[in-house]
């Protein structure tokens, strides 16, 4: 009897220990799955001007799974080589066996869009109309569920290639996911308000519709140094009164208040009233300025919302407040030079990488492609510059120099080494040679760290082996335990 009683005992010991190892051992399994290090990082991408078309097409050509769009209006693509381009990036994407989705606005449906419907539709394209009860403003993509496009520009042949339009790209899965589930609420019944809470992510407010316009309040009136607009459409009426009276008050407390609205009737009763407020006000002159820009401080709103009350309470509109002091100075550099001309941007570089985190896996260097667009209105020679973080060097190809005429891109290879830090950071810098105070950067996180595979190959095969070998321990005890308890053996 003592005997079969030790026999249990030892039972449960080989229990406790099998349990042990699995709480130990299997969290150790679930890291050696991941192919990366894990990066929470979201990235945000200005697309100014003439800028914009470059990096969109980029994008769209390397689309992977879904193209998502929801378009105010699309130009007769038989009266813009630009827009045509975009929709055969379309054409192809669905042709490769990407989900591409086109939703666009029924009321513009003479404007041009008719011809851009019929052409998607004839060549496969999955494209409908909105519905008619509720206006749909937006100039949304959102391509594989984590990359969105959002702004004012519009797919015209004036919007691409000749108005002052702001629009931003933000890479981040949660984000892209937020804006995914607007646009499959607006395909799905666009008339319907989308159900989704006003979602923040690393410094990133992700708005929509009515949700906006309380969030713009809130940041002018919130405003200590700086609030600089750049505005197709501002009227003082409903809600929207509410916005230019902040931007009055602004003014009114000492901030730097500076407006730019397109020369516009629609425009000039604003634009008297903020005047008489002490707020700098300006008409634009030659060219549409069609941006809904604003920054406040180090914070800045770019969305495609008019401030007009029907935008901010019953139009589909989308936008986002990010708080990135990069990106509102960067912004406030392109809207200095036309408040300073009262015309557009002369030197607007742009940077655009679809790998802003690079990993070397194992190796002692890796590489990241680098877009590099001018997006002003004349031709421009750019210098290139790298700061890495120290422990890191790099090296750019084909050259440190690019020339480049209004909307055209180049490609740099941008290559960095592992000397001796593990982590790190680089920043990419591109300066016009005539005008280097109006330059564009951006960041590229780093990582020496290898890729972790399973089994031996990695390294970590050892614990791979165990975190399987430990649940097959417990089924052994509490086997061995079951047994014992049918008295199956002594």
């Amino acid at each position: 009897m003592r005997q079969r009683k030790d026999s249990v005992k030892q039972l449960r010991a080989a229990f406790l220990v099998a349990a042990l190892l699995v709480a130990a051992l299997y969290p150790s399994f679930l890291s050696q799955s991941s192919a990366t290090p894990s990066h929470s990082g979201t990235y945000v991408f200005p697309l100014v001007n003439k800028g914009y078309f470059a990096v969109v097409h980029h994008v769209l050509s390397n689309a992977r799974s879904s193209i998502y769009a929801s378009l105010l209006f699309i130009s007769d693509p038989s009266s813009s080589s630009v827009v045509r381009q975009l929709l055969n990036d379309l054409v192809s994407a669905k042709g490769r066996g990407v989900d591409v989705r086109v939703l666009i606005e029924v009321a513009t449906y003479d404007w041009g869009s008719s011809e851009a419907y019929e052409y998607l539709s004839s060549r496969g394209v999955d494209v409908r109309w909105d519905s008619p009860s509720k206006f749909t403003h937006t100039k949304l993509i959102v391509v594989d569920g984590e990359t969105v496009i959002l702004g004012s520009t519009n797919w015209s042949h004036s919007a691409i290639d000749r108005n002052n339009e702001v629009s931003v790209l933000i890479n981040s899965s949660e984000i892209g996911q937020f804006y995914r589930e607007y646009f499959l609420s607006l395909w799905k019944d666009s008339s319907e308000n989308p159900n989704l809470d006003v979602l923040e992510k690393h410094n990133v407010t992700c708005l929509y519709n009515e949700h906006i316009y309380n969030e713009l309040l809130s940041a002018i009136s919130g405003a200590s140094k700086r609030v600089h607009v750049l505005m197709y459409r501002m009227r003082r009426e409903g809600v929207a009164k509410n916005l230019v009276d902040a931007l009055a008050s602004a003014a009114e407390r000492g901030v730097d208040v500076k407006v730019v609205l397109e020369d516009d009737s629609a425009n000039e009763d604003a634009y008297q009233y903020l005047q008489s407020c002490g707020a700098q006000v300006k008409f634009d002159a030659g060219l549409v300025t069609h941006a809904k820009l604003v920054i406040c401080d180090d914070v800045v709103f770019v969305g495609d919302t008019n401030w007009e009350s029907d935008y901010f309470l019953y139009t589909n509109t989308v936008g986002v407040l990010v708080a990135y002091k990069s990106l509102a100075d960067y912004l406030d550099r392109y809207f200095q030079q036309i408040w300073e001309s009262g015309y557009s941007a002369r030197y607007l570089p742009q940077l655009y990488t679809s790998t802003p985190l690079v990993v070397c896996g194992g190796s002692s260097s890796a590489s990241a492609e680098v877009l590099v667009v001018n997006a002003g209105y004349g031709y421009d020679q750019y210098q290139l510059l790298v700061k890495a973080q120290q422990g890191w060097s790099s090296t750019l190809s084909p050259s440190e120099t690019v020339e480049l005429y209004p909307s055209e891109s180049a490609e740099v290879e941008l290559t960095l080494s592992f000397e001796s830090s593990a982590e790190g950071k680089a920043v990419v810098c591109c300066k016009p040679i005539a005008a280097p105070d109006y330059y564009a950067s951006i960041s590229i996180d780093i990582s020496s760290a290898p890729p972790q595979s399973n089994g031996s190959e990695s390294g970590g095969g050892l614990n791979l082996d165990f975190a399987y070998i430990a649940p097959v321990l417990l089924v052994i005890a509490v086997g061995a335990y079951w047994l014992k308890r049918r008295k199956i053996f002594a």
